[in-house]
């Protein structure tokens, strides 16, 4: 069953698990077809979670239709392309996974801190 978020622009989007195993759980977030983002989680044991990544894509274009085969792909993209980072997307996916951690009484997340990503992001390691 799909959960419902609302980005910081008041555009609503669907939390779906693709993979909700004993060890292994793994959601994306969709924007009607297109798949913006998603994450990888590993439950460790029975107290840790591991989140391997959060992934927002930068930009994804829509579907093209059969009937434009003529038109090409990349003015497809420039037409239909939408930006979903700095939404708020990666924080609501990442609250979805905490809750989720918390249904399933975890009291452990973990997770690896990109040097890349702490330099943009000093506050991380402080959360």
């Amino acid at each position: 069953m799909a959960e419902h978020i609302i980005d910081d622009e008041g555009k609503r989007y669907a939390i779906v698990a693709t993979i909700e195993e004993e060890d292994y759980y793994s959601p994306f977030i969709c924007d009607g077809r297109r798949r913006v983002g998603d994450a990888k989680c590993l439950i460790v044991d029975n107290h840790t979670l591991e989140l391997a990544y959060i992934r927002i894509r930068e930009r994804v274009a829509g579907r093209k239709p059969r009937i434009l085969f003529f038109m090409p792909w990349r003015w497809w993209c420039r037409l239909t392309d939408q930006e979903y980072r700095g939404k708020g997307l990666g924080t609501a996916l990442l609250r979805h996974v905490i809750d989720y951690a918390r249904k399933r009484q975890l009291t452990r997340i973990v997770g690896p801190v990109v040097k890349h990503q702490l330099a943009e992001r000093p506050w991380l390691l402080e959360w």
